[in-house]
This record gives C-alpha cells, structure tokens and sequence, in this order.
C-alpha cells in the first residue's frame, strides 16, 4: 500500500490479484496496489452511486455529471479490472455477481480516499488547543511545544495553563482539544480518557543523605512544605497521617523554587512528586523515592470528544517523550 503523501493525489491502483472458482461462483481478490496504471477514485464513486439508485441518469444527477461521462467510467472499469461490472436490461441496470463481490472492496478505497481528504485540509489549518494544569509539569509540554508544529503538521498551538478544575471546565465547554490533568474522582464522564503520560512518584528530599530511615527522619527533623495543591498537598498529606507521622513546620511556601532553596540551605527536608522538581537541576539533593502507588498521581491525557485514533497516538507518544 502506498505511503499517505502518494495518497494525498486521491488516485489509487486497483488489480484482481488471484481468483478461484467455487461451488458458488467465481471469488476474487482485490487489493490496493503500489504499481499498475492508476485509477480515478471518482470512477469507483460513480460506480457506487449507480449501484445504489440501479440507474446511471440518476447517479449523473447525483454526481453533476452527464449520463455519457459515468457511462464512461464505468467502460474504464471494466477495461481495467477485466470482468463485467452491469447487466443492462430493459427494467435497468443490475450489477453483476463478480461486481457485488466487489463492493466491500470499492468501499474502502472511497472511505480511504475520503480520510486523505480530511486530513489533508486539517493539515493545512489545523489549530490545536492544549490545557495543563498549573504545576511544574507544564513546563515540560511548553518547552515541547515547536515539536506539535512539526510532528502534528499543526498551523497553531495554544496552550492553557490554569488550575486543574479550570482546565477541566475549559475542555467541558469545547474552549481546549486535549486537557492534561491529575487523576480526579471529580472528572466529569462526558470527557474521553485517553493515555497516561506520566506516573508521578513522591520522593523525599534531603540536603545530605543519612543512615536513619525516611520515616526516622520525618519524626525527629523539620521539614519544609508547599501550602498550595500543586505538590499534591492532598497524597503527601496522607502518606503522613497513615504512617502517623507529625513532623516539625519549619517553613510553608507556594513557590517551588523557595522550598528547593530552603531545603538546599538545609532549613528542612521536604516531600514532593518527581513533577516539582523534574525541570531542576537537584544533583545537590539526597533523593530517595517513597515506593507505594497509593501516594503516586498520574498525568492524564484527556479530551472532549472522540478524535481521530492515529492523530492521538501521535500526540501521546508526543508527549509521553516531553515528560520522559
């Protein structure tokens, strides 16, 4: 089969490829071919449309076209593909045995050429509007954004940035294509989950390393912790209180950046998912990963209707490869 760009010409190969005969007829196979002499795929349109109304005045009205010029179209077909398509009659026009076994065939060549069509012209003007929520996770697709130009053949991106139930809102309403959220129970059913694109662990985060575990070290030094949502407050919060622990405030920030100093400065320890930190450079820090998916997130790709599935997987693998 031929790559989508020859394809783009809308014109396609047809070639009987074998046949055998049976108890109930002849049975053939058609395939799409990338050599032989081409074939219009308005023929086969025309093909279908007198299959369909048993008249060729009629599938000429359909189509805005002369009786004479589907005539014609169908003569090529034939000469073409070697076997008589109708039987003409006094009642009409009646598609022949080999002809019906046809059909499903010269239906997915005008579905394909249909596709091509599409996307050719979204090709040409296709804007794509992304929401992601307000965290240092967005700096990863913002920073990836030239890539969708390229990769997504797209004239335009916007990208939104907001707070989560915003973005949530904002693909609700169809003002974003694509959203790219923290695992909800609070995300609405009408949106349509797409893909994963980041399972975002807690880490524990340290000035320099020590011989006590994570859990000694959270009872007996103070840590520092962001007062806004965007660390997921809500999971670190409850990794505490299950493994009853209480630890020292020694600082509450919303800025990211001030916590990474103040930790670094060696004010506290902190908890934080890879997301917070995964643009800094924290070669200076003593990392150590909390490893239980009950204090994880996930990133999730959602959007507000069904789209196109290669178009998607596109843009998945996209941004799977920003956050990796």
């Amino acid at each position: 089969m031929r790559d989508a760009s020859s394809l783009c010409s809308h014109r396609f190969s047809l070639s009987l490829m074998n046949f055998t005969n049976t108890a109930s007829g002849v049975r053939f196979f058609i395939v799409l071919k990338n050599h032989h002499r081409n074939m219009e795929t308005k023929y086969v349109r025309s093909l279908l449309t007198v299959i369909e109304h048993g008249s060729i005045v009629v599938a000429a009205e359909k189509e805005n076209v002369t009786p004479s010029a589907v005539g014609q179209r169908i003569r090529c077909l034939e000469q073409e593909l070697g076997i008589k398509l109708f039987i003409r009659s006094g009642h009409g026009i009646t598609p022949t045995v080999e002809c019906k076994q046809l059909i499903p065939k010269f239906r997915q060549v005008v579905e394909l050429s249909g596709q091509l069509k599409y996307w050719r012209k979204r090709s040409r003007d296709y804007h794509l509007k992304l929401g992601v929520m307000e965290s240092a996770m967005c700096a990863s697709v913002r920073g990836f954004v030239p890539q969708f130009f390229s990769d997504l053949k797209a004239t335009h991106v916007s990208l939104r940035v907001g707070k989560q139930n915003e973005i949530i809102q904002d693909l609700v309403d169809s003002y974003l294509d694509y959203a790219i959220i923290v695992d909800s129970h609070d995300t609405p059913e009408n949106l349509v989950y797409y893909d994963t694109l980041l399972h975002d662990k807690l880490y524990f985060l340290s000035k320099t390393p020590s011989r006590e575990s994570v859990f000694q070290r959270l009872s007996s030094e103070p840590i520092v912790r962001l007062v806004e949502n965007l660390g997921g407050k809500d999971r670190i919060m409850r990794f505490l209180s299950d493994h009853t622990l209480y630890p020292q405030i020694a600082l509450e920030t919303d800025c990211t950046s001030l916590l990474l100093e103040s930790v670094q400065a060696g004010i506290g320890n902190c908890l934080l998912h890879q997301s917070s930190f995964r643009d800094r450079d924290t070669s200076m820090f003593n990392k150590i990963l909390i490893d239980d998916p009950r204090y994880q997130r996930e990133l999730l790709l959602y959007g507000r209707a069904p789209h196109d599935q290669q178009h998607v997987q596109k843009m998945i693998m996209l941004l799977k490869r920003a956050y990796a």
